[in-house]
C-alpha cells in the first residue's frame, strides 16, 4: 500500500527500519530461558542471546550478607548471590558503585578473596553470545598445601564442613547435594586432574559434594559465563588447623569446637558407611600396626621387621603387621584401621588415619630428625581437636648414626654438589642443614632432603616405653559394646 504513494527507494529503508526493530525483539524471546545440558550437581547450561547492543546483555544483579562479620577479614563469612565466573575471575554485577567486604581465605597466611565488581550497564560484549553456567550453590574455598593429604583431609575439609554447617546448615551427608567446591588457591600448573595423583580424596571430596571439585582457572571453565546463583566465602573464626611454627594461626582463629568436628566425623561415617566414630580398640588380642613408608618415599623404617619381632616377643598373644598404606583406597585403609589397638607410624600425612582408630587405642608417632628440637604437636592437636579417646605419643631420634641419606639420589642433586665440602660433612656427620635458617637452601634441605632423602634406624629401648604405656593404656579402657553405642 505504501508503494502506490511513495518512491520505491523510501519503501525500501521503512522496510530495512522495519525488519530491525521487529527481529532482534523476537529473538529475545527465543529459547534464551530453555535449560540445557546439566552439568556438574544440578547445573544447568544455556546460552545468551547474541546482540549488537551492550544493554542487552542479560544478567541479574549480584548481592551479599555477612553472617560473620567482626571487624576481621580473617573471620569473615559472607553469602553471595548471582555473582559471575568470566575467564578465571570471580565478578560482582552492581548497579551502583559497590565497596566489597575484604574476606580471607587462607588461615595460613593473609589471602584475600579476589573478587572484581563490574558495573551492569558495562558488562562485556563477549556475554552477549556465551554459554552460561548456572550452579546453584557453591563453597568458595583455598586450600593450604593442596598436594598434602593430611592438611587437606585434617584441615582443609573440616574447616569447610565447619563452614557449610554453622551458616548453611548444611551438617549431614547428602549424595544428592547441590554444594560444589571451586578452588581458588594459586596452583601454577598443577590445574589438571586435580586429585588423581591422591584418590584417597576424591571419596573424601565426595563427602560434602557429590561432584568433583573443580578450579576456578580451569581451562573448562574459560569462554563461557559460570553464574553462582549462590556461594558462600570465608572461614570464621574457629578453624580446624595447626601450625606449631606459624603464630598467624594462633593469633587470629580459634579451634573448631568439639561438636563440629564430631559432626564431620559423623558425615565421614554416613558417607564412607563405615561406623568408624563408634567402633572400640581390641584388648584381646592387642592387635598392633607399624605403618612403614617405601624407601622411594623417604622416611621408610629400615628395621620395621626386627620392631615386628620384638613385638610379638614381648607379647606372644599379639597381632603385630608392618603395611604400607601406599597401595591401599581408603576403605580398606579404614578397615585396617579400625583392627588396630597401637598404631606405630613415621611423621607423615599417615597422621591424618588417627581420625579413623577406634576409641582407646593408642598411637605413637615416630620423628626421624635429630634436629627437630621442638615438641611434635601436630598428632597431639588432631586428638584433641577431634575430641579422640586415643593416647597419643612420640619419639625423636637423637642419634644421627641411626639416619641413612639416599646419596644416590642426594649426590646428584645440583644443589648438593655446589656445597662445600665442610657443608657437606656437616650435613652428613650431624644432620645440620647448610644456610641460615629460613633460607631456601636450608628449608631445601629441610622440607625435600630430610624427608624425601632420608630413611632411619629406630632404636629399641624408647619405643618400648612407650609401647608399654599405650598397651596399659589399651587394656585399662572401659566402653560400652559397640551394639550398645549404636542405639
Amino acid at each position: 500500500m505504501w508503494s502506490a504513494s511513495l518512491p520505491k527507494w523510501r519503501c525500501m529503508l521503512i522496510w530495512v527500519a522495519v525488519l530491525v526493530v521487529i527481529l532482534p525483539a523476537q529473538g529475545q524471546h527465543s529459547g534464551v530461558s530453555k535449560a540445557g545440558q546439566a552439568v556438574g550437581s544440578g547445573n544447568r547450561l544455556h546460552r545468551q542471546h547474541a546482540s549488537h547492543s551492550r544493554k542487552n546483555v542479560s544478567l541479574p544483579l549480584s548481592s551479599h550478607e555477612c553472617v560473620v562479620d567482626d571487624g576481621k577479614s580473617e573471620h569473615r563469612v559472607c553469602i553471595f548471590k548471582n555473582i559471575v565466573l568470566w575467564e578465571g575471575q570471580l565478578l560482582y554485577v552492581a548497579k551502583d558503585e559497590v565497596v566489597l567486604p575484604d574476606i580471607d581465605i587462607n588461615w595460613l597466611e593473609p589471602t584475600r578473596l579476589n573478587i572484581q565488581v563490574v558495573q551492569q550497564d558495562h558488562l562485556l560484549q563477549a556475554w552477549s553470545s556465551a554459554q552460561v553456567e548456572n550452579v546453584p550453590l557453591a563453597l568458595l574455598g583455598h586450600q593450604v598445601n593442596f598436594g598434602n593429604y593430611y592438611h587437606v583431609f585434617i584441615e582443609t575439609l573440616p574447616t569447610w564442613h565447619n563452614v557449610i554447617c554453622k551458616y548453611l546448615d548444611l551438617c549431614n551427608y547428602d549424595e544428592g547435594s547441590l554444594v560444589q567446591l571451586w578452588l581458588l588457591e594459586e596452583r601454577g600448573e598443577h590445574l589438571t586432574a586435580l586429585t588423581s595423583h591422591l584418590p584417597a580424596l576424591n571419596t573424601l571430596y565426595s563427602c560434602l559434594s557429590p561432584t568433583p571439585p573443580r578450579h576456578i582457572k580451569e581451562h573448562m571453565n574459560y569462554g563461557k559465563v559460570v553464574l553462582f546463583e549462590k556461594a558462600i566465602a570465608g572461614m570464621g573464626p574457629d578453624v580446624r588447623a595447626f601450625h606449631q611454627w606459624r603464630p598467624r594461626f594462633f593469633d587470629h582463629f580459634v579451634a573448631s569446637s568439639a561438636a563440629s568436628m564430631h559432626s564431620w566425623r559423623h558425615r565421614l561415617a554416613q558417607c564412607l558407611a563405615v561406623p568408624f566414630d563408634s567402633a572400640v580398640a581390641s584388648q584381646k588380642p592387642v592387635r598392633v600396626t607399624i605403618v612403614n613408608r617405601s624407601y622411594k618415599a623417604g622416611r621408610h623404617l629400615l628395621n620395621a621387621g626386627e620392631v615386628q619381632a620384638r613385638i610379638l616377643g614381648k607379647w606372644a598373644d599379639s597381632v603385630v603387621q608392618v603395611v604400607d598404606l601406599q597401595g591401599l583406597d581408603l576403605r580398606r585403609q579404614i578397615a585396617l584401621l579400625q583392627q588396630t589397638s597401637i598404631l606405630i607410624w613415621t611423621h607423615g600425612a599417615a597422621m591424618a588415619d588417627l581420625l579413623f582408630l577406634p576409641q582407646g587405642a593408642g598411637a605413637i608417632e615416630l620423628i626421624p630428625w635429630p634436629h627437630a628440637e621442638q615438641a611434635h604437636e601436630w598428632a597431639q592437636s588432631i586428638a584433641a581437636d577431634f575430641d579422640l579417646h586415643v593416647q597419643v605419643a612420640w619419639t625423636r631420634l637423637t642419634d644421627v648414626s641411626h639416619l641413612h641419606y639416599h646419596t644416590e639420589v642426594l649426590f646428584k642433586d645440583p644443589t648438593w654438589q655446589a656445597l662445600t665440602d665442610e657443608e657437606r660433612l656437616l650435613f652428613l656427620e650431624k644432620g645440620i642443614c647448610p644456610g641460615k635458617s629460613n633460607t631456601p637452601l636450608h628449608m631445601l634441605c629441610r622440607n625435600h632432603w630430610m624427608h624425601y632423602l632420608v630413611s632411619y634406624v629406630q632404636p629399641w629401648e624408647p619405643l618400648e616405653k612407650l609401647l608399654d604405656a599405650a598397651h596399659s593404656f589399651v587394656q585399662n579402657q572401659s566402653f560400652p559394646a559397640m551394639s550398645d553405642v549404636a542405639k
